[in-house]
């Protein structure tokens, strides 16, 4: 698959890249813009939210939140917020449009008087620290490792007037936006968040791989929104690359076989769709398909053995007498072979002392 340029602490010139291990930079963000009259400390309580939220209802307009401290004197703020911590609010203009060019949903503007101030910094927690928020801590830490381009979910579109805001206070350049299609399954989105269950076909697959109920029970990455799933079974690399960018791009009107080194040389961001994709395993399972096709003998015999010994069809050591037979039977099964996983099933019954017999099929057979 893909090699990424930057990841946790180990790879990029911008390490770390666990935005939580940087809460110390939001937090002098946040205190400079509160010293520049940019952002305040908001000692609203709930109730007089409550009262303000009652007021804008029956005036029959949405509440939008501007705290209590919003005209208070830079420096006052400052002296009150270190006596007495409490969360950092960004001092949203009034009267003014935010406006940007995304990639995929094309030009959006938001004015800011429907903008709620919105929090940079938390209260202070059980441990006295006063943690970021997403919105803030994202353009903090953009910032921060020169992020050019962000290439994100549809459901992110909402925040992005909010985040220009915090760009602007900070006077940092804001990179380009592409807002992408979400991803259906069976008319739901699918998310990391709700993953929809095996089912008991799919279940029987990783079975088949020599895996136990048990240890399906104890992964919760074996799932069909996840990487490992595919793993699993012996998908190639290639094949879940192509299927996933055909989701939301193409390269044409009717490709849908495209090799990641086209996709990597084609790939723009104007011919990704607006409309959500629809994850169908069976147009995934066909790809698979044709890049196995492409596969000479030996590497789909060499790619098998982890889950032929997995099943403990074979053990350790492959000896030549077993390559042979693994060979023979990959021929033999030709296309059928689609999975590593595939495998097991062709070169069973050769590779097991007792072969497993279908009782009613010996029945049916001896009748």
């Amino acid at each position: 698959g893909p090699t990424p340029d930057a990841s946790g602490d180990s790879v990029g010139p911008h390490r770390p890249y666990f935005q939580g291990q940087r809460n110390q930079l939001y937090v002098d963000a946040a205190m400079r813009l509160v010293a520049e009259g940019k952002a305040y400390p908001d000692y609203t309580t709930p109730e007089q939210q409550d009262e303000w939220r009652k007021k804008a209802d029956l005036a029959k307009r949405p509440y939008v939140h501007r705290g209590s401290n919003r005209d208070v004197p830079p420096d006052e703020n400052l002296r009150q917020y270190r006596e007495k911590p409490t969360p950092i609010l960004l001092k949203v203009p009034a009267g003014e449009t935010v406006t940007f060019e995304d990639h995929v949903r094309g030009k959006v503007s938001v004015a800011t008087d429907t903008i709620r101030d919105p929090a940079l910094l938390r209260a202070p927690g059980p441990d006295g620290v006063c943690r970021a928020l997403y919105s803030f801590a994202t353009v903090v830490y953009e910032i921060a490792i020169h992020i050019t381009h962000v290439i994100r979910a549809e459901e992110h579109l909402s925040n992005t007037p909010t985040q220009l805001l915090i760009f602007q206070a900070l006077g940092g350049t804001p990179p380009e936006f592409a807002h992408i299609p979400l991803v259906n399954y069976k008319g739901e989105k699918m998310s990391k968040r709700k993953l929809p269950p095996l089912s008991p076909e799919e279940v029987h697959k990783l079975k088949a791989c020599g895996w136990t109920d048990a240890e399906i029970a104890g992964r919760d990455d074996l799932n069909i929104a996840t990487v490992a799933y595919y793993r699993e079974l012996g998908y190639l690399p290639d094949a879940l690359i192509n299927y996933l960018v055909r989701l939301g791009w193409s390269l044409d009107a009717e490709t849908e076989f495209i090799r990641p080194e086209t996709i990597k040389e084609h790939f723009s961001l104007d011919r990704v769709t607006k409309a959500a994709g629809n994850f169908d395993p069976q147009k995934l399972y066909w790809l698979q398909g044709e890049y196995m096709k492409l596969l000479p003998t030996a590497e789909k015999v060499a790619k098998s053995v982890p889950y032929l010994r997995r099943a403990k069809l074979i053990g350790d050591e492959l000896d030549d007498r077993t390559r042979a037979t693994l060979t023979a039977v990959v021929d033999a099964a030709g296309e059928r072979v689609k999975l590593f996983s595939d495998v097991l099933a062709f070169a069973a019954p050769f590779l097991k002392a007792t072969p497993d017999y279908d009782p009613k099929a010996v029945d049916k057979a001896l009748k």
